[in-house]
């Protein structure tokens, strides 16, 4: 990948997603392959990592192939992608405004919940229809409480307003929302919705595949179908294929004995992070225990199985 424009240098995260890499994205980037083809990551979420690699100068990736299961997620980076104008106007309508009434806030929030889970019921959407989801989707995210992207089984957006903060909050940055346009307008970068499965059959020897799924905790419920220990277990044989192809893969997972149990074959570095999403702000600064899997050595090679 090739060294990118200066502007490029405050790219950053405009979303903030359950399990985002932001608190664990230098212990990441200090163990990526030091050499790689293209880069594939299949559960995306806020981008932190890859965009972490993509304003790298020294990165020689040619592809970027970024994708995740959730379609408001998504829907919302290709609406930022190929609709911004509209986006921003839609976002600085004074209905998706910051409310410090708290009743008439509540009243807003769960109205806009409402039409949003309103439009993730519908197969396809028209393209005003999309705008309205990724502005509804940024504003829920931003005025719910904890910052937290929740579903329930039926795949509804279940999660409550934010009546705890006082006086304003901006709901949307604008120059970072533009950013943003402009990497996922690059040509190099390709945005996918779908299963990892799917996303990383076109992955070869010397890519660079990143993992970042659901930790094996009780909460998995990012989207409907929801993240079992039957998962996992799929996910890790996904992995064993792509070694055996040649890939470079890293994991990133929550340091349960079965997690290390299931990778036991592998290279793990035990981190810790802090819990960004959490209902007080002492649970945030508790340190949480995470692994990073890898199959390759930090100076160059796949480990032998």
């Amino acid at each position: 990948m090739k060294g990118k424009a200066a502007n490029s240098a405050k790219l950053g995260p405009v979303i903030k997603w359950a399990g985002s890499k932001r608190e664990l994205v230098n212990e990441l980037y200090s163990r990526r392959p030091l050499e790689f083809k293209d880069y594939y990551e299949p559960f995306s979420g806020s981008l932190a990592f890859a965009l972490r690699l993509y304003q790298d100068m020294e990165i020689n990736s040619s592809q970027m192939f970024l994708g995740d299961i959730s379609k408001p997620l998504i829907t919302t980076y290709e609406v930022i992608r190929d609709d911004l104008e509209a986006l921003l106007s839609s976002l600085d309508s004074p209905e998706y405004s910051w409310c410090l009434d708290k009743n008439e806030r509540a009243e807003a929030y769960h109205c806009i919940r409402e039409s949003f889970n309103q439009l993730l019921r519908q197969d396809t959407l028209e393209h005003p229809e999309r705008i309205k989801l990724a502005t509804e989707f940024l504003y829920l995210i931003k005025t719910n409480y904890n910052g937290l992207y929740r579903v329930n089984k039926k795949g509804e957006y279940n999660a409550s307003v934010d009546l705890a903060t006082e006086g304003e909050k901006k709901i949307f940055d604008g120059k970072a929302l533009k950013v943003m346009s402009g990497f996922l307008n690059k040509e190099d970068v390709t945005v996918f919705h779908g299963s990892y499965e799917i996303l990383v059959e076109t992955a070869k020897a010397g890519d660079f595949i990143y993992f970042d799924p659901p930790y094996d905790t009780p909460f998995t419920q990012y989207d409907k179908a929801g993240f079992s220990w039957t998962d996992q277990k799929k996910l890790k044989r996904t992995v064993d294929i792509l070694h055996k192809r040649g890939c470079y893969v890293m994991i990133s997972q929550g340091a349960t004995k079965r997690i290390k149990e299931l990778y036991k074959d592998y290279h793990q570095d035990f981190v810790t992070t802090r819990n960004l999403i959490n209902c007080n702000a002492k649970g945030r600064k508790e340190k949480n225990p995470e692994l990073i899997i890898r199959n390759y050595k930090m100076l160059g090679g796949l480990l032998k199985m």
